[in-house]
């Protein structure tokens, strides 16, 4: 009976983590500005989202090596809420696993930080997405995080 058990535990959490990789290599995404715009555009915020301009300030806010991106774009509140969207264009496979540990690094880190400080923002904080088609990597906290795979799998479907 233990065996089954644990047979149907190991088989459920392989089910939920491959449900939670989002991952979609044969759909072609338009470039990372443009995806990052349009989810900014048509998610809802609690925050003026502030696009970041400088890519190296990105990469080294999320930990990241040189050279693991090829383009990253991202958009960021205040700091009041924790409203974050960024799209990375990796140069490989390889690179888009270290860019979700860091994602998921940088999630723990605002969940962290925002249950003394904002506690109201931990359950956007807990529905972040993180999406990958092929070598680019999606990462969105918004208020209405369940809409986030429409609407760049809208603009996959519009860029093919």
């Amino acid at each position: 009976m233990k065996k089954v058990l644990a047979g149907l535990l190991a088989v459920s959490f392989i089910c939920l983590l491959s449900s939670c990789a989002g991952t979609s290599p044969e759909i072609e995404l338009p470039d990372v500005s443009t995806v990052s715009a349009e989810l900014v555009e048509r998610l809802e915020f609690d925050d003026v989202m502030e696009k970041t301009e400088h890519s190296d300030i990105v990469v080294a806010k999320y930990g990241l090596d040189d050279g693991v991106v090829h383009e990253v774009s991202r958009y960021v509140g205040s700091g009041a809420t924790a409203d974050e969207v960024a799209v990375f264009e990796c140069v490989d496979e390889k690179s888009t696993v270290a860019v979700k540990e860091a994602i998921n690094d940088r999630i723990k880190y605002l969940h962290d930080g925002y249950s003394d400080y904002g506690p109201e923002e931990v359950p956007k904080i807990d529905n972040a997405v993180v999406l990958t088609y092929g070598t680019k990597v999606v990462f969105c906290i918004c208020k209405n995080s369940a809409e986030v795979s429409s609407v760049v799998e809208e603009l996959a479907l519009n860029n093919n």
